[in-house]
């Protein structure tokens, strides 16, 4: 994971394009009550309630959570940014994802519409499952 500080992220949010209706567009619409359900879920809570077999573009992971809030805010991502919790080398670190797609086209579809702003992170796409992985290392 790398850590970044607020001063590494990009300019100005005023000259930031919002990257919602772009990122809702690449993933697959339908109205299931887990779809339903996934909205009202935050935090850790709606990583585990994704399939395993889905794919996430993570954005950032950082060892503050003031800047993770700021960078989703800066962004413009608070409709399409989720973030969970894990630990690693003793140290609690948030993790900013977007999406939760069924395939890799659609991952990569959103991953082009991600503003340039945003790929100066060096985002990288992550398996569900992986982060179910990561997140049990909070509890431990």
């Amino acid at each position: 994971m790398q850590s970044l500080t607020a001063k590494q992220t990009t300019p100005s949010s005023k000259n930031t394009p919002s990257v919602e209706p772009k990122i809702l567009a690449a993933q697959p619409h339908s109205n299931t009550s887990a779809q339903v359900e996934s909205k009202i879920l935050t935090g850790n809570a709606w990583y585990l309630q994704q399939p395993d077999t889905n794919t996430v573009i993570q954005l950032l992971a950082i060892t503050q959570q003031q800047v993770s809030a700021e960078f989703i805010s800066q962004h413009k991502l608070q409709k399409v940014a989720h973030t969970y919790q894990t630990k690693r080398n003793n140290k609690t670190w948030w993790v900013v994802t977007v999406g939760s797609f069924t395939d890799m086209n659609a991952a990569k579809l959103a991953m082009s519409a991600l503003p340039a702003e945003v790929k100066i992170n060096k985002p990288f796409y992550k398996k569900i499952s992986k982060i179910k992985q990561e997140i049990v290392l909070v509890d431990q």
